[in-house]
């Protein structure tokens, strides 16, 4: 028995670090869902680039670099597009995330949630900001965006316009209504720019949907029971 309590005192210390790591990093799994949900993660890049290209697959590349560059996010093996409209392809279109497309709830990587689905990120709000970038940090940041309100692009301001380019602030949660702006805390679009199309900035990048599972804690956990119940047993 005195062996069986020291395998158990190991494995829950084993455990109890993996939850500690999980806790101080990203969250992939959102609470509140269960076996087979499934949902969207969206981030902010802790990478910049320029707004020059006139290539959204330019910038889906980019968000795509950041966050397989993650074990985390690469083992979801989802599919990841920027918030961006050029002047071919609006935000909403690059992302489905049109009122007409398969609807999911999107999160960011702190465990919020950012949108109730499709019609809710473009309505005007969202509930929680996309401050969290792929490496587990809260970040208040301006991002390329090339968007206005409703997920497309706005006038001349696009990416890779090659001018004055529309951006939004990671830590915002305002969107811009018909031609009104919202100075300084639009998540999508500002007032002003981080210094033309040639400027470094950040990027929102959204996943495609992913099916809910079990992180690797929460799998440990469930492990650690069974380990209990079959020690238990071969005491009796």
């Amino acid at each position: 028995m005195y062996k069986h309590t020291i395998l158990l005192a190991a494995v829950a210390g084993v455990v109890l670090a993996m939850a500690g790591a999980a806790q101080a990093s990203i969250k992939t799994m959102p609470t509140g869902l269960y076996l087979g949900d499934q949902f969207r993660l969206v981030f902010v890049t802790s990478t910049t680039r320029d707004a020059l290209s006139t290539n959204i697959a330019d910038y889906n590349a980019f968000v795509t670099a950041a966050a397989t560059a993650v074990p985390e996010l690469n083992a979801l093996g989802t599919t990841w597009t920027a918030i961006g409209s050029t002047g071919a392809v609006n935000a909403n279109v690059n992302t489905l995330t049109r009122s007409t497309d398969p609807s999911y709830p999107i999160y960011n990587l702190a465990d919020q949630l950012v949108a109730s689905g499709n019609v809710d990120l473009w309505d005007g709000t969202i509930q929680n900001a996309i401050h969290m970038n792929e490496l587990g940090s809260s970040v208040a940041v301006y991002t390329w965006t090339g968007t206005h309100g409703g997920g497309t692009k706005w006038n001349d301001h696009w990416l890779g316009c090659g001018g004055w380019t529309l951006e939004g602030y990671s830590t915002g949660t305002t969107a811009p209504v018909g031609d009104r702006w919202v100075y300084g805390q639009g998540w999508i679009g500002n007032v002003g720019n981080i210094g033309g199309g040639s400027a470094q900035g950040r990027f929102y990048g959204i996943s495609g949907p992913i099916t809910w599972t079990p992180e690797p804690a929460t799998l440990a956990l469930l492990g650690l029971g069974g380990l209990g119940l079959v020690l238990g047993r071969k005491r009796k």
